[in-house]
């Protein structure tokens, strides 16, 4: 399948607008009249025979905005652009009363906007108490999304034992989500390392920012059980 649809009159957040803790209305934290495209191609190949089945799928797509005020008038992509989508579920029947199934899921990082440094400015000539206190950081943005998140994959497993009874069917699973205990990124911060000389003075050309990582589940595994009429 191919697919195509062009979208206007679309609405966003200003650049730096936030929702929180502010008393303007939300008329006035948007940009309008924007555009919009997706477009993409999907493959999808299924095997429905045989005491193995599954299916395998692949999307490869591109979304993307544009409005007049952000990114310099240029289109960018979406938040939720993801160029390659892929799918793989295995089903094994291993006896009668016993099957297997695996599927291993992967997909691009979403877009988003980092600062890609800093500067900082003077904010009150007077500070009343370190000279650093009348500074403020000003961030440097290249662009809107023009980073993106690592990409996303995992793989997870179960097996189910099917047992008849006279008054229904009993099932027990035994799952493992995550198998690999892939770390997959949730979001993205900025952690300052300060460094301080050895009289214990703070000293800022020496201190380091580092890029971490908030990670989404860790490898799970977990029983369930369940009692059909």
């Amino acid at each position: 399948e191919a697919y195509y649809k062009a979208m206007s009159d679309l609405i966003a957040y200003q650049s730096g607008a936030t929702y929180l803790g502010s008393s303007l209305d939300w008329q006035d934290k948007v940009e309008s009249n924007g555009r919009g495209c997706s477009y993409g191609l999907e493959v999808l190949l299924r095997k429905t025979l045989g005491k193995t089945t599954g299916w395998i799928s692949y999307t490869l797509s591109k979304t993307t905005r544009q409005f007049e005020n952000q990114n310099d008038g240029k289109p960018y992509p979406f938040k939720y652009d993801r160029r390659h989508d892929i799918g793989i579920v295995i089903l094994h029947k291993l006896r009668e009363n016993v099957d297997f199934s695996a599927s291993w899921m992967f997909n691009t990082g979403n877009a988003f906007t980092m600062a890609a440094g800093k500067y900082d400015i003077l904010s009150d000539p007077e500070p009343i108490g370190n000279w650093n206190d009348g500074m403020d950081e000003v961030h440097i943005y290249p662009g809107v999304n023009t980073f993106r998140l690592r990409s996303f994959h995992r793989l997870d497993i179960g097996f189910n034992f099917h047992k008849q009874k006279k008054k229904g069917k009993r099932t027990w699973n035994i799952s493992i989500y995550n198998v690999y205990n892939r770390q997959n990124p949730f979001f993205y911060y900025f952690v300052q390392e300060r460094h301080y000389d050895m009289q214990g003075n703070y000293d800022p050309s020496q201190s380091q920012i580092k890029l971490m990582q908030l990670s989404q589940f860790p490898i799970i595994p977990s029983v369930a059980y369940s009692f059909s009429f």
